[in-house]
């Protein structure tokens, strides 16, 4: 038995939050300030690897919710519970009509 494996399309993920979230708790400026913030994470990405200077930066985000399902997150973080990473196929039409917003870290 043999397994082909085409790749169909990059899976770039960002960060995101909803107007009212940043609204009310502040957006975060460096990963480190994550940890002080409400995190929804996808089962399996508890971790959150970040390009810096010399190499990359972990940072284990603390899980105010935590779901198995992208979807899920994405739509509870559109009613304010947190900041998540994101996939770009599941939230992009969220961030075109502004339901969510882009965080980008220095």
């Amino acid at each position: 038995m043999s397994i082909v494996l085409t790749l169909l399309a990059d899976d770039k993920r960002f960060i995101v939050a909803s107007k009212s979230h940043n609204e009310k708790y502040g957006k975060p400026e460096t990963p480190s300030d994550l940890k002080q913030h409400k995190i929804v994470s996808l089962t399996g990405l508890e971790v959150w690897d970040f390009k810096a200077s010399q190499g990359v930066n972990s940072i284990k985000t603390p899980n105010y919710l935590r779901m198995d399902n992208g979807e899920a997150v994405r739509d509870a973080c559109i009613q304010g519970c947190g900041i998540t990473l994101t996939a770009t196929w599941c939230s992009y039409p969220y961030l075109e009509s502004d339901e969510l917003v882009q965080i980008v870290l220095d």
